[in-house]
């Protein structure tokens, strides 16, 4: 109502709650759910309204919002139902993805903690560096990222990541190799039965 009026308002703010409220069409965009959505694009704005969001983030996220909202059709909004037809959604998917694995992380780590960290996103790669992080560590993460620092709390997430694949691909080959030496066991042992089961071939008749 106040930007329809014409009052002066934070227009981050509002793109913020626009999305927010609209999160539910922004899930074909990044394949998460309307709740880590919601949950992060809460935290995006508080954390906006405390200061700690970092200059190219929120360079980011001014700009996104800026192009991926039809503002000229926000007077006509009656509803909450008419908000999502406000959305360029192919605009608002990259900043949709840092909205969401926000949303993971605070789900890990609970959001004031989350909080804590926000500082140290800068773009959509850190978003999801510390979604998994989070994930990793639980609680832990931010005591790491403390001791540890941006780039190496990260870094050592990525090889933790990696060891992990590591040796779900090795169970896997494991696993392959030990089918395929029962498959050849089996075989083996089923041959040798039909070979004890085939009827004797019979004697040729001797000449002398």
């Amino acid at each position: 109502m106040d930007y329809a009026t014409g009052v002066e308002i934070d227009r981050l703010d509002l793109g913020l709650s626009v999305a927010g409220l609209s999160a539910t069409a922004l899930i074909l965009a990044t394949g998460g759910t309307s709740a880590t959505l919601k949950a992060g694009t809460a935290i995006v704005r508080l954390a906006h309204g405390m200061r700690l969001l970092s200059p190219r983030l929120l360079t980011r996220l001014t700009a996104t919002l800026t192009d991926g909202i039809r503002w000229a059709d926000l007077p006509a909004v009656r509803s909450l139902d008419d908000l999502p037809a406000l959305l360029r959604t192919d605009v608002l998917a990259p900043v949709s993805g840092i909205f969401a694995d926000l949303g993971q992380t605070a789900a890990a780590i609970g959001a004031g903690r989350t909080l804590h960290l926000l500082p140290l996103i800068d773009d959509a790669p850190d978003a999801r560096a510390l979604a998994r992080a989070s994930e990793a560590l639980g609680t832990r993460a931010v005591s790491r990222a403390e001791i540890l620092g941006k780039s190496r709390l990260f870094r050592a997430t990525v090889r933790l990541s990696n060891t992990g694949a590591e040796l779900i691909v090795g169970i896997v080959g494991l696993m392959a190799s030990l089918g395929a030496a029962i498959a050849h066991a089996i075989q083996t042992a089923a041959f040798r039965s039909l070979r004890k089961r085939r009827p004797p071939r019979p004697r040729r008749a001797s000449h002398f």
